[in-house]
């Protein structure tokens, strides 16, 4: 008595009916299936806007660069570093801990519904933040330098103070 509740031929029959349906792989072909992708135009878009970003970054560094002139003590640069376009998922994370501002453009005619109106965000990353946001606040002016590890302590030992 056989244990399979199919008739052999019946079973051949199934196992046929997968073999037709499942796609056919050429011999020596990876087991594996490669994941497509749809191509997405906002790296286009991204390569296309870089530039334009980039002139405006640029133009709105001589502002700052003014505005920020009494605030910062010393002899320094501010230079535009990159422009990207990015999500604002990433946005959030990347955006954290320095001076942040958004800026949107005027459009051209404002009277137009259908026009889109570009809007920035303009972020500034570092030492250079902590010290225009103490000197904004009423705190002098760091006389160390601020990338210079701290000095260490030498620990003595009690075995060396018999």
């Amino acid at each position: 008595m056989s244990d399979s509740l199919l008739d052999p031929l019946e079973m051949e029959a199934i196992q046929a009916a997968i073999r037709e349906t499942s796609p056919r792989r050429p011999p020596g072909a990876p087991e594996y299936e490669p994941t497509r992708l749809a191509l997405i135009t906002d790296d286009r878009i991204a390569e296309a806007a870089r530039p334009i970003l980039l002139n405006l970054a640029t133009r709105w560094t001589r502002l700052a660069i003014r505005a920020l002139r009494a605030h910062l003590p010393g002899s320094w640069q501010l230079d535009v570093v990159g422009a990207e376009v990015i999500d604002g998922a990433t946005a959030k994370e990347e955006l954290r801990g320095g001076w942040v501002a958004g800026m949107r453009a005027a459009p051209d005619a404002p009277a137009e519904p259908s026009i889109a109106v570009p809007e920035l965000v303009l972020a500034a990353h570092g030492g250079v933040v902590d010290i225009a946001a103490a000197r904004r606040c009423g705190a002098s002016a760091p006389t160390s330098d601020g990338a210079r590890p701290p000095s260490r302590r030498r620990a003595t030992s009690r075995s060396s103070r018999r």
